[in-house]
């Protein structure tokens, strides 16, 4: 699975962010075909060792795709620039955007290296 990471720091309103992302961006992120997920997690510092550029840490919003494939085509879709401008129109705060392919190891399956979403793995599984 591949994935952009946005991580917001500095957030004016932190109730504003959620209200952005519920009703802004999810509803939009939905309407994109290629985008098989999202996550938004509010972040909390629990340790005092961390860079200083990352004090201020609040959010980490995350976009699912298939395959890096699958993030190219998106972002040639008018729905998908639509997105991209509404991730990067959110002016309350600091983003910082990554990409990359998740790789994922679940516990159930002793620790077998999975290349595709938990999902797609347990409903093969159910299926055969």
């Amino acid at each position: 699975m591949f994935k952009i990471v946005v991580i917001y720091k500095n957030l004016e309103d932190l109730n504003d962010f959620r209200k952005f992302y519920l009703e802004v961006i999810f509803p939009q992120a939905k309407k994109v075909n290629g985008i098989i997920g999202t996550n938004i997690t509010r972040v909390q510092q629990i340790s005092e060792w961390v860079h200083t550029d990352l004090h201020d840490l609040q959010y980490i919003l995350e976009l699912h795709f298939e395959s890096r494939d699958s993030l190219s085509k998106v972002g040639n879709t008018s729905d998908g620039q639509e997105l991209l401008e509404l991730l990067k129109g959110f002016s309350n705060g600091e983003f910082l955007y990554f990409m990359g392919n998740e790789q994922r190891f679940d516990k159930n399956h002793s620790g077998r290296f999975l290349d595709r979403p938990i999902w797609e793995q347990k409903s093969k599984e159910t299926s055969t």
